[in-house]
């Protein structure tokens, strides 16, 4: 990381949303200030962080660095867009997106259609080779997985080993889901308790929009 003070401030979970902005500031070699935000305590829809994004997601920065006020740049793929464009004057870097695992394992309804539509995607995607920043490693849901894809795989090794993708991934605490999902068993019983807080804060939402 540069040692010049942090002109961009992140507001951040350990998710693989989160991960995607961690990482690409790593990556991009940007100090950034850390803001860490409990989804599972809802601090996202807080007044001070609606503040910086009215949409109540994360992951969110302010950028400083040319306009003192701030920048407020939220929703993943505009924020690595715009850290890109801004600061990846050697073009290195790009980026991907995907719903594939909510839809598999974290929707209270199996819904097959977005099962279907986003692992496909995936897939095409993979065959097309289509590369960008690390996101999340295929597991079993993604529509990745298996050994189908060989190149992606040795492609997510090699993604898997730079130290500012481990860096960014232990943001804003260490990445502990691989560990904790280790079995069919203490997978389902992890995106059980990842989904019950996901749900009540859906419920919260359309309880305010009505």
């Amino acid at each position: 990381m540069d040692s010049k003070p942090p002109t961009i401030d992140l507001y951040t979970s350990g998710t693989p949303n989160g991960q995607k902005a961690s990482c690409l500031l790593h990556e991009l070699n940007l100090p950034y200030n850390l803001h860490a935000i409990s989804l599972s305590k809802n601090e996202q829809k807080e007044p001070e962080f609606l503040a910086i994004n009215p949409n109540g997601r994360i992951p969110a920065i302010v950028d400083k660095t040319d306009v003192p006020s701030g920048r407020r740049l939220f929703e993943s793929g505009a924020l690595m867009l715009y850290l890109c464009e801004k600061y990846d004057k050697q073009h290195r870097l790009s980026f991907a997106y995907g719903q594939a695992n909510h839809f598999y394992r974290y929707a209270p309804e199996k819904v097959q259609y977005g099962i279907n539509r986003y692992q496909t995607e995936t897939r095409r995607l993979y065959q097309a080779e289509w590369a960008g920043i690390y996101e999340f490693v295929p597991r079993e849901g993604s529509g990745g997985d298996g050994g189908k894809f060989k190149h992606v795989k040795r492609w997510l090794d090699v993604i898997n080993s730079r130290p500012d993708v481990q860096a960014g991934l232990n943001v804003p605490s260490k990445f502990e889901m691989k560990e904790a999902m280790q079995d069919k068993e203490s997978e389902e019983a992890y995106a059980r308790m990842h989904s019950n807080w996901v749900m009540q804060g859906q419920k919260d939402e359309q309880a305010k929009h009505v």
